[in-house]
């Protein structure tokens, strides 16, 4: 029986001591003092350094001048039975490059379960922290592009939680001094009508929506009027990771829209109604327009008048003097004369 354990036991042991030197992760042993007693073909590839050149050595020879400190925290906390768990810092390769590496240090102890030493996983995340890195750069240029940018443009998750807003989006929309940033667009306008809502599902769902002019309802009673784009924007793997709205306010333009045609009805009904004879003339002296009166003074319709010009309707002794005066107008002067 005792040699039946004994095989087992050493059956267990090969089969550990396999899966140990198969490992693509560094599996090191160190004594309570530092010094490497266990170096497997994983941490080989990660470091650089042969067993036969790593066994013996102080640990210390893999770590920047700067983070030697390291080692001696992380002893002291082993002493004390303690495990380090995904500590993430860097090291030194033998050819000299820095790498990043996440690692666990676990305590060794013997039957007794007093501590005798340490063993280590270390795994190379080098290209994972510059992934990281290059994505934390990506998102800040984003960021800043955003913010930024001279047009009212906000970034919404799925849930249609603000990532990003730029300032002009801030000061079109009234949300000077509010947190955005987490909270969800429909807490902010709680009062955004549902075919809204059902164009941001749809954005969500991947398709893009746009209109020059849309009113919008503020939460003051007011109205905005919109040009607005809805477009999705995608994450890793083309997935949707959530919506930008493009939005410029427009209201001052519909405003001066609204004032001008006031105006131009203004014109039209005083420039119709005018007991007085008035007519539009072009540069070229032909008639652009003649109200009614005008057009009962001369006996023509305005579509004859439009075939005609000023000097057409004035009679041939006023025509040098109608001429002046026209003249005279167009450049500033007197702007009036008896014929």
């Amino acid at each position: 029986v005792d040699i039946t354990e004994r095989k087992e036991l050493q059956r267990k042991q090969a089969q550990l001591a396999a899966i140990v030197e198969s490992s693509d992760d560094a599996i090191i042993g160190k004594s309570l003092e530092g010094i490497i007693t266990s170096w497997n073909r994983g941490a080989e590839k990660i470091f650089g350094h042969t067993a036969a050149e790593a066994v013996g050595q102080p640990l210390l020879m893999i770590f920047p001048p700067e983070l030697v400190y390291e080692e001696e925290e992380i002893l002291a906390r082993i002493s004390l039975g303690e495990t380090v768990d995904h500590f993430d810092t860097e090291r030194i390769r033998k050819d000299g490059r820095r790498i990043s590496i996440s690692a666990t240090i676990s305590p060794l102890k013997d039957a007794d379960g007093k501590v005798i030493g340490a063993s280590k996983i270390a795994r190379d995340i080098t290209e994972q922290k510059h992934a990281e890195e290059a994505l934390a750069r990506s998102e800040e240029l984003l960021r800043h592009l955003i913010k930024h940018t001279p047009a009212a443009v906000a970034m919404f998750d799925t849930e249609m939680r603000y990532i990003q807003a730029s300032d002009r989006w801030i000061t079109d929309y009234h949300l000077e001094g509010k947190d955005l940033i987490g909270r969800s667009h429909y807490e902010v306008f709680p009062d955004i009508p549902e075919h809204w809502r059902e164009i941001h599902r749809r954005a969500l769902r991947g398709q893009t929506d746009r209109c020059d002019e849309a009113m919008f309802p503020r939460a003051d009673g007011g109205v905005e009027w919109l040009q607005w784009e809805v477009r999705p924007w995608h994450a890793a793997e083309n997935v949707i990771g959530g919506l930008i709205m493009f939005t410029q306010v427009i209201t001052e333009r519909k405003r001066t829209e609204s004032k001008l045609r006031e105006s131009e009805e203004l014109f039209r009904t005083s420039f119709e109604s005018a007991t007085v004879g008035v007519c539009l003339v072009a540069m070229n002296e032909k008639f652009i327009k003649a109200n009614r009166t005008l057009c009962e003074m001369l006996g023509y319709s305005n579509d004859e008048l439009s075939l005609l010009t000023f000097n057409d309707v004035t009679h041939e002794e006023d025509r040098d003097i109608g001429r002046s005066f026209m003249l005279s107008a167009l450049s500033g002067g007197p702007k009036s004369m008896q014929t």
